[in-house]
């Protein structure tokens, strides 16, 4: 079985934090790699 990498963007940090643990319980394949509190900074991560 495959992981799904994700970057979750949100410029709250809360908003980040509730989706970070939906994830985790909702779903074992997906691997947050990097959250984000804009833009810019995702698209950096994307690059790495």
């Amino acid at each position: 079985m495959f992981k799904i990498k994700a970057i979750l963007i949100d410029d709250e940090q809360s908003a980040r934090n509730v989706l970070t643990n939906l994830l985790k319980r909702t779903s074992t394949n997906i691997e947050i790699v990097a959250t984000c509190n804009n833009l810019e900074e995702g698209v950096l991560q994307i690059k790495k």
